[in-house]
């Protein structure tokens, strides 16, 4: 991506058009820019006063912020064995929102924490008859 041209640069171009030292074709020429630009910069200065650079804020913002990555500490310290679903879920009970499963995998990651993987079968570790024959196989 190009660099951007720098403020003394800029302010030469506007003075030169407010000189009205040629039209916007002739500055363009003279200083070898566009006359895009000599256009930008002109509406830039009748907008905000000044031909300061335009820097934009890009990308999204965190859904998860320094509040919620203590709450998510909590969540993890209280509960080590939850899942990444369970985590989602109680975040939703306290902040009512409900970013996506991977955020919450980056951001852990981020805080150095791991949570443990339950596989299918730990549910089924629960059911009765199951920790019955368990017992009944340690005898």
């Amino acid at each position: 991506m190009p660099k951007a041209y720098g403020i003394d640069f800029r302010k030469k171009i506007l003075e030169a058009y407010r000189n009205k030292e040629g039209t916007i074709p002739e500055i363009s020429t003279r200083f070898k820019v566009s006359q895009s630009t000599v256009k930008r910069i002109t509406q830039r200065y009748r907008e905000t006063g000044d031909v300061v650079l335009y820097l934009h804020n890009a990308g999204r913002h965190e859904l998860i912020d320094d509040a919620g990555k203590q709450t998510l500490e909590k969540i993890v310290v209280d509960a080590p064995d939850l899942t990444l679903n369970e985590i989602q879920e109680k975040y939703y009970q306290i902040y009512g929102i409900k970013p996506v499963i991977a955020v919450f995998h980056r951001v852990l990651k981020e805080m150095k924490f791991t949570y443990k993987k339950k596989s299918h079968f730990a549910q089924q570790r629960l059911k009765d008859d199951i920790k019955k024959k368990e017992k009944n196989s340690s005898n």
